[in-house]
């Protein structure tokens, strides 16, 4: 099922201690904050520790997983 941005963004929005899935890491978010526009921040615990920041409309151009409160991928 191919979501929106806005639906991927609301989905963002929540997911703190939900994984994430991108082509180059697997990581847990940490925390999401608002940024300018529609924009949002994500900060995501990867495996050895260390720490990355993405904007969530990278993430959704990139068709990065996001497990849902189901333990689905959204």
């Amino acid at each position: 099922m191919k979501f929106t941005i806005n639906q991927y963004m609301n989905s963002l929005w929540g997911a703190k201690g939900r994984k994430i899935f991108t082509r180059e890491y697997t990581g847990v978010i940490e925390s999401v904050r608002a940024k300018y526009g529609k924009d949002l921040e994500v900060k995501i615990r990867l495996p050895n520790g260390s720490v990355k920041l993405r904007d969530g409309t990278d993430l959704y151009a990139e068709r990065a997983g996001v497990e849902s409160s189901l333990s689905e991928l959204i």
